[in-house]
């Protein structure tokens, strides 16, 4: 097969041509030394179907609602998957992988999201780590009606959360979300980004006295939270990380670079 098959004028090679696949694995591994201990790394692929496997060291399997073959297109040398709004997810098993607190102190972690919301006027899940009202560890997630991005981080024990967001809605096109978080226990330590500019306008919340998070059983999903507040994410998802770092600023620009690249996009 020739180059010219694989791509295009301006273009980068698709993710279902060789040059594609080579291209992905370079941008995993570039992507990779930027976020360090990544605990989670979901890029989806052009033949993924009832499964995904992270890209990261820990392998883990997130599991499909339902098969994602129809769901599932190229964007640049990735892949995007068209999340309904109504059932569609993915999940993984517990792992103290993917918990950052111990019920007295907190570790730092970052959250890093990129797709094409269908709507920003409703309660959406993009990343969240919480299995009911009383075992809930992290939320990155749209508010209701004006889909404003917001980290939230909870204590379950005492029932105290600390949050924070940007207050503009997300709009409808395609987007690189992320949010960090220091580990120091407050609302100060939270920072959110907006294709990589500093956004964490919106007034820190706090909600009763915030100790740490909780190391609970929580799985981790994509596009949803707990069964009985789902808040299923409507629109397409490309990538989604978790990493025990609290990414700088500098870091979270040269994801965006990668990105671009990556997608064949400019965000």
């Amino acid at each position: 097969m020739s180059l010219q098959h694989e791509t295009s004028p301006g273009m980068v090679p698709n993710a279902s041509t060789p040059e594609g696949a080579r291209v992905r694995q370079d941008f995993i591994a570039a992507m990779l030394e930027i976020v360090g201990d990544s605990r989670l790394f979901w890029l989806p692929k052009t033949t993924d179907t009832t499964t995904s496997v992270s890209v990261d060291k820990l392998a883990d399997v997130l599991t499909h609602n339902a098969t994602i073959a129809a769901r599932i297109t190229s964007l640049g040398s990735g892949a995007q998957v068209d999340f309904d709004g109504d059932d569609d997810e993915a999940d993984t098993p517990d792992s103290d992988d993917h918990s950052f607190g111990d019920g007295v102190v907190d570790e730092p972690f970052s959250l890093l999201w990129v797709g094409t919301p269908d709507t920003d006027v409703s309660a959406q899940t993009l990343i969240s780590k919480l299995n009911d009202a009383t075992t809930e560890e992290y939320e990155l997630h749209l508010t209701a009606t004006n889909g404003f991005p917001t980290l939230d981080i909870w204590d379950a024990s005492a029932s105290a959360a600390i949050g924070r967001s940007h207050d503009v809605d997300i709009g409808t096109s395609l987007v690189f979300i992320a949010a960090t978080y220091n580990g120091n226990g407050s609302v100060s330590g939270i920072n959110l980004y907006k294709n990589a500019a500093l956004v964490d306008d919106g007034v820190g919340g706090t909600t009763g006295t915030y100790v740490a998070m909780e190391n609970t059983a929580s799985l981790v999903r994509l596009g949803t939270r707990f069964t009985t507040n789902e808040r299923f994410y409507n629109g397409k998802m490309a990538l989604a990380i978790i990493t025990a770092k609290a990414l700088s600023h500098n870091e979270i620009w040269s994801a965006k670079t990668l990105i671009n690249s990556f997608l064949n996009a400019s965000l």
